[in-house]
């Protein structure tokens, strides 16, 4: 959420850098963010350091006034919009709109607005909160008119997950599926807070060979007078405090959305196993590196290095890095880096006994 209690929805060049930068070494590569047009500065630094999202016009909500057929208004946002961002490569595709209700020709009009006249070069398709009840269906919920079935679930059991994929799936089985929001409940500010069943949920999203990702809400906690929140005046789904204090459920997430299955040291080299081709994160790492620290028993440093890690696709055997002049009687540090310089996972090994 682009917010902050000391500069509010303005947020300046440092802090946007900063959310950015912490959702990367959390190992995000997609960002789901507020339901309206991106502050500039915000989409250059998505640009610089690789984070995808979806541009949308602020149309929320099952009471919105503009859930109309062919809404020149909303034809208007998205024209300003896709004219305005066109030339961000961040922008993965465009939205018209987040949980609305009695939808079906306007999200029908507008996606063809976007494809017709706008741009046919992106992804384009609406955040479905309907599309896996009981009464949706390819006759009465435009689900089926986007690239891909966008989602918005809620829910403690983490077969709710798997269960919503399938709905769509049968409903809709050409498109693929992305939970565009996922989530438990608020989770408090204090800094010991994690996500509850947050690993078996992400289990459940990734259950199916056919859903293709998901995004937490939210990165951090946000002001706001919405029903529900608690007295502090914001609403705490994030893994970070409205401060930017990591949580716990920071570094829970973290694990979850990390490239590679497993990042240890074992004697003198590092073991680096890449998840399988049906995991969520997966695909190719190329460029990455990994920087090591050797340190005598009294923790001095001997030495420090930088070594490239081999072209890994998803299913690959695991690859050995071993560490030049790793031996007994030395601790040993590693940390994996993507090209932009984000630090994704780390380990270390005891003392070698001479």
């Amino acid at each position: 959420m682009s917010d902050s209690n000391e500069t509010g929805n303005t947020e300046p060049d440092a802090l946007v850098r900063k959310d950015v930068d912490m959702m990367k070494q959390a190992g995000a590569v997609f960002a789901r963010l507020m339901h309206y047009p991106q502050a500039p500065n915000l989409l250059d630094y998505l640009d610089e350091k690789g984070m995808l999202i979806f541009g949308e016009i602020p149309v929320w909500g099952d009471k919105d006034p503009n859930v109309k057929i062919d809404n020149p208004l909303t034809r208007q946002w998205l024209a300003e919009m896709i004219n305005r961002d066109f030339n961000h490569p961040c922008i993965i595709g465009w939205s018209p709109g987040n949980e609305i209700t009695h939808h079906y020709d306007y999200v029908r009009s507008m996606l063809e607005t976007i494809r017709k006249d706008l741009d046919p070069h992106r992804l384009a398709a609406y955040v479905s909160f309907t599309a896996a009840r009981g009464n949706a269906s390819p006759e009465n919920d435009p689900v089926g008119f986007g690239d891909i079935a966008m989602i918005n679930v809620y829910a403690k059991e983490a077969d709710k997950f798997t269960n919503v994929s399938e709905t769509l799936r049968s409903r809709w089985p050409e498109k693929p599926v992305f939970f565009s929001e996922y989530g438990v409940k608020q989770i408090g500010e204090a800094l010991d807070s994690t996500i509850p069943n947050g690993e078996a949920i992400w289990a459940g999203i990734s259950a199916e060979p056919y859903v293709i990702g998901g995004a937490l809400w939210t990165f951090n906690d946000y002001r706001s007078d919405f029903k529900g929140t608690p007295a502090s005046g914001n609403r705490e789904w994030g893994v970070v405090t409205v401060r930017r204090e990591p949580k716990a459920a920071y570094e829970q997430v973290r694990k979850l959305y990390c490239p590679v299955r497993s990042f240890s040291v074992a004697g003198g080299s590092i073991q680096i196993e890449p998840r399988s081709p049906s995991e969520i994160p997966s695909y190719t790492l190329r460029g990455y590196r990994v920087k090591y620290t050797l340190r005598s028993p009294d923790g001095k440093i001997l030495k420090s290095g930088t070594l490239d890690v081999p072209e890994l696709a998803p299913g690959a055997p695991v690859c050995t890095v071993r560490i030049p002049d790793a031996r007994e009687g030395v601790a040993i540090e590693a940390r994996l880096f993507t090209p932009t310089g984000y630090a994704v996972s780390e380990a270390r090994t005891t003392v070698l006994k001479k």
